[in-house]
């Protein structure tokens, strides 16, 4: 067996492509949406490891959905952190290049991220729980050093902005909706607490927000959460100054999205509605019967 290494591809075609110019376009030409675009194994955290098989059609259309659920486009800029042999990453990448954004590459260690989030100045960043909890972990351990004034400044803050967050939710009808609620009622219960709220929630943006959004860089859209669950506290933090997190579920064998929190309409404690032109059920794994709510 003779292994060929990259240079020695590019050699050997050279000739070829200059003898017959229309040879690349035909072999794209004979590639189908159904082919087999890879194979990802998955761990084997719930069982045997198993070779995922992707076509180029399982791909694009979550390429083609995606600007259906989120606003990135020319211009914007992925933090990369995750392997990039992640599904979770790889699609990211795919989305990045079908939206016409922008990629750099940094590392899941808290100093080298943030280090390069000052940089880079990034608009969308994917990631798995763990890497926001060490963000957030990272600003409570540096508050805490601090201690005294900052400390209490800071706490005061995160208590108002969590509560502004909660009563701006149930004004604009942006809660999970497990039982029945009255849009009326939640409006007529939030609107005062909204106001009193507003000009504090002001305040804490002017004292402790637009710090905390600096260290992201400083122009951050949102990021998306997704390879586990988000702690309900990681969640609420960052909802609590502002910034924010869309949770998502997918998974390997199915290129990964099943469902995103929608940009425009952010309801926390949920992974949002399934993707577009995305069918979910919840069936019975013994009668493959779907089940009720």
């Amino acid at each position: 067996m003779h292994v060929y290494g990259f240079g020695d591809i590019m050699e050997k075609g050279r000739p070829l492509v200059a003898a017959d110019a229309e040879l690349i376009p035909r072999a794209i030409d004979q590639g189908g949406p159904e082919d087999l675009a890879t194979i990802i194994f998955t761990s084997g955290t719930t069982g045997e490891p198993k070779g995922v098989m992707l076509s180029h059609r399982n791909f694009l259309h979550q390429v083609k959905g995606v600007p259906k659920v989120i606003s990135a486009g020319p211009g914007d800029i992925w933090l990369c952190v995750l392997p990039v042999w992640h599904s979770f990453e790889r699609i990211m990448q795919y989305i990045a290049l079908g939206t016409a954004s922008a990629l750099a590459y940094s590392k899941p260690i808290g100093k080298i991220m943030l280090s390069d989030c000052i940089k880079v100045r990034p608009t969308w960043m994917a990631s798995v729980p763990r890497i926001w909890e060490s963000v957030r972990s990272g600003i409570y351990r540096s508050i805490n050093a601090e201690g005294g004034a900052k400390k209490a400044v800071f706490n005061f803050f995160i208590m108002i902005g969590g509560a502004h967050t909660r009563m701006r939710n149930m004004f604009l009808g942006y809660l999970p909706e497990f039982k029945r609620r009255s849009r009326v009622l939640d409006m007529l219960i939030s609107i005062l607490p909204l106001v009193l709220l507003t000009p504090l929630r002001a305040l804490g943006n002017v004292l402790v927000y637009r710090k905390i959004k600096a260290k992201l860089g400083g122009r951050f859209t949102a990021g998306i959460s997704g390879g586990g669950a988000l702690p309900e506290t990681v969640d609420k933090f960052f909802a609590s100054v502002g910034i924010l997190i869309l949770e998502g579920y997918g998974l390997t064998e199915t290129a990964p999205i099943l469902g995103l929190r929608v940009q425009k309409k952010p309801v926390p404690g949920t992974i949002g509605p399934a993707f577009p032109e995305t069918e979910v059920i919840i069936a019975d794994p013994e009668t493959g019967r779907e089940l009720p709510p």
